[in-house]
């Protein structure tokens, strides 16, 4: 009894499974035994990706591009590094000559325009490819929390919302079950103009307009207008060339005074 529990328990942690990852990360793929007495020896396809034996414990590796980036893993497993969308596909792992076909799937996903340039009102698309199974699988796009759903893999954002930042969830069925990976959004928002600030010295206070302030920013003018007509009360004449000149310089963001101006002749 002791016998066959053990077969079937054996027979179970030897079955094919089906492992998925983001393309341009690295990934590991389990082979089933933990251990081997002989021989371990990892394929994609047909191509070697690397032997070993117990006598040596020497890594006898393939020629292949993949090949080049794995390596061995807690003993029987196959760890890929910076995963490429052609390294999709069935992978062989032989312990003792015994052999277990697992499937690795790469899921590659883009968000166009790339980066950070994002912006509330423009124009975006996010695909999502997956390759590695014998079908096309049904793949969709979705967010936690958002009931809708955009299928055949395709995102269209028009127009690009603040609400859409956060996480996005490429998900694809196969055989009755469903695999995700997710992308980060960043969506910047509008920068807000900066506040102005003018220095009235010879009145003695400061005073700050924000600039979404249309109201203040009417109020500054004013106290200009007024604070040039008390400085130069004695020059009726000359008051308006003096508090033009003072307008440049206050949207120049320099800090004068009236007193300080020249005269415009």
């Amino acid at each position: 009894m002791q016998y066959v529990l053990s077969s079937v328990l054996g027979a179970l942690q030897a079955a094919a499974e089906l492992f998925h990852t983001k393309a341009g990360q690295g990934t590991v793929i389990k082979c089933g035994p933990d251990n081997f007495a002989s021989s371990l020896v990892w394929r994609r396809g047909s191509q070697l990706l690397f032997r070993v034996t117990s006598k040596t414990r020497m890594l006898q590796r393939g020629n292949s591009n993949i090949a080049m980036r794995s390596k061995q893993k807690q003993d029987t497993n196959l760890q890929i590094s910076v995963v490429e969308e052609g390294d999709a596909g069935e992978f062989t792992c032989v312990v003792d000559n015994k052999e277990t076909v697992h499937t690795l799937v790469v899921v590659s996903m883009s968000v166009d325009p790339p980066g950070d340039d994002l912006r509330p009102g423009s124009l975006a698309k996010l695909q999502c490819r997956v390759a590695g199974l014998p079908s096309d699988p049904r793949v969709e796009w979705n967010r936690p929390g958002d009931a809708h759903r955009w299928d055949r893999g395709l995102a269209r954002l028009e127009p690009v919302e603040a609400s859409h930042a956060g996480k996005w969830q490429c998900v694809f069925h196969h055989d009755g079950a469903h695999y995700m990976e997710e992308i980060e959004l960043s969506v910047k928002s509008h920068p807000s103009p900066g506040p102005i600030m003018v220095a009235l010295p010879k009145l003695g206070f400061w005073l700050v307009a924000s600039g979404g302030s249309l109201l203040v920013l009417l109020l500054l003018i004013l106290v200009l207008i007024m604070s040039c007509r008390i400085r130069r009360r004695k020059v009726r004449t000359q008051t308006w060339p003096t508090c033009q000149h003072y307008f440049i310089l206050f949207f120049l963001n320099e800090q004068h005074s009236c007193s300080d101006l020249d005269l415009i002749d």
